[in-house]
């Protein structure tokens, strides 16, 4: 009879064993595989409401716990070095949960916003986010937007969370499309369905 069992079980184990092989066909990220550094592969554009573009490379630098992307804007579509505008760096600690329902091989996400930093990278800059209602900006000064946001960063008293999906697939990694910028994934509810270009781990 334990012999039989045995056999019993083992036959289940097997089974699992193929069950969990087939789900898991392409599996959620750990934590630990968004470690390194990643980098636009070319010139990024995203779409503002009233339809301009705005041109960004991007570059994240994260550990298993903690996670930064510094996100430099451009004044022209082909982001050329000595033409950049504004840029951003925005931080924190993360955590992952359960496999997205919506993206397949994608993991649900919490990003901390623990720092939120902007800085103008020339005088025009500085003058625009002033005119932006974002405060006295002195080109090349990083400075701290976290108590009253700016631009597409929103105030801690608004948003300090982000839930977001993420996806690493070999040397690339991927997280949601913000349909309205950072501000627009502040509630679980708000997590996007969808995966943007990824950004490619620096060799």
């Amino acid at each position: 009879m334990m012999m039989l069992n045995a056999k019993r079980m083992l036959k289940t184990l097997g089974l699992a064993a193929v069950m969990g092989a087939l789900v898991g066909c392409e599996p959620a990220p750990h934590p630990s595989e968004l470690a390194g550094a990643w980098s636009s592969p070319k010139c990024e554009s995203f779409s503002n409401p009233d339809g301009s573009k705005n041109y960004v490379r991007r570059r994240f630098v994260n550990t298993d716990k903690t996670w930064e992307v510094v996100a430099t804007a451009f004044g022209d579509a082909n982001c050329t070095a000595g033409d950049e505008f504004l840029k951003f760096r925005v931080g924190g600690t993360f955590t992952l949960g359960a496999a997205s329902q919506a993206a397949p091989g994608a993991r649900e996400g919490s990003f901390n916003m623990d720092h939120k930093f902007i800085t103008a990278m020339n005088a025009t800059a500085a003058q625009f986010l002033g005119s932006m209602n974002c405060g006295d900006f002195q080109a090349g000064v990083e400075r701290d937007v976290s108590a009253n946001g700016c631009l597409t960063v929103p105030a801690d008293s608004v948003c300090k969370t982000q839930y977001d999906i993420v996806k690493v697939d070999g040397d690339t990694l991927a997280f949601g499309v913000e349909p309205a910028g950072p501000a627009s994934i502040c509630t679980p509810a708000d997590r996007p369905t969808q995966l943007f270009d990824p950004v490619v781990r620096e060799k």
